[in-house]
């Protein structure tokens, strides 16, 4: 009987407050900005996607610890800076503010942080309206409702990304995906920049991004990317960087609030 459900899901809107599109514009989306058939990325993550980009109607996987947060993020960076609209659903533990330094513009993204237990409906109504939903199963869900949620992805030329981002407390356990993905980038933290001998802070961090998949050909491609990077929020790996250097320790004045 679940399975079904889809077909009774009501098209709901956000809130007006978003400036969501409506009407015919909302079919379409961010078509005109990137394109009917895909949603640019940043060229830093291009290479490891087929076609270079996000393609409508394609499942992505994220894994990789602490390193898929950042990967996800860094996935809707380019799509919502050049006027497509997205959605997160399941992650309460997302942190806004580092979204916003990854370059995510937060006017452009709808959060369901707790879609109840009939989340797959919520994820429907998502697909429905925006360009790029990204899911973080609060459970684990039938093969024929994961089916049928990238049938309806297909349909409506969306891009569903289906993330496994790190959690804590009663929802640590990881709902692992029970069909097949387009594509699965798995992300590792390669090494943090800016900490010296017992100072300095956090300023970027390298991660090694590898890609496979039932559409990935061959044995998928390899990316190294710093985030967040000097001139912007994500980069390219050109050459081994060398760890930032601080020529003084911080006086632990600097950091007493009032």
């Amino acid at each position: 009987m679940t399975e079904h459900q889809f077909d009774s899901v009501p098209v709901v809107r956000p809130s007006p407050a978003l400036d969501w599109p409506s009407g015919p514009a909302a079919l379409t989306r961010g078509a005109s900005v990137h394109g009917a058939a895909g949603l640019a990325v940043s060229p830093a993550l291009a290479r490891v996607l087929p076609g270079g980009g996000l393609r409508r109607g394609s499942s992505l996987g994220c894994e990789g610890g602490a390193g898929a947060s950042a990967l996800v993020l860094a996935l809707l960076a380019e799509p919502l800076a050049r006027g497509a609209w997205g959605a997160v659903l399941g992650w309460p533990e997302l942190g806004v503010e580092a979204a916003a330094e990854l370059g995510v513009p937060l006017a452009r993204l709808a959060l369901v942080p707790d879609p109840g237990t009939a989340w797959w409906e919520v994820a429907a109504v998502l697909v429905d309206t925006t360009d790029v939903v990204v899911l973080c199963p609060p459970s684990r869900p039938a093969p024929g409702l994961a089916r049928r949620l990238a049938s309806r992805t297909r349909e409506r030329g969306a891009v569903l990304i289906v993330a496994q981002p790190p959690r804590t407390g009663p929802r640590s356990a990881v709902a692992r995906w029970p069909e097949p993905l387009d594509v699965v980038l798995h992300a590792d933290a390669v090494r943090w920049h800016g900490l010296g001998s017992g100072y300095g802070r956090l300023a970027s961090r390298e991660l090694q991004v590898r890609s496979s998949g039932r559409r990935v050909p061959g044995g998928g491609d390899r990316a190294q990317l710093v985030l967040p990077e000097a001139s912007g929020p994500l980069a390219p790996v050109i050459a081994p960087a060398a760890p930032v250097k601080v020529d003084a320790p911080v006086p632990a004045a600097a950091y007493a609030v009032g």
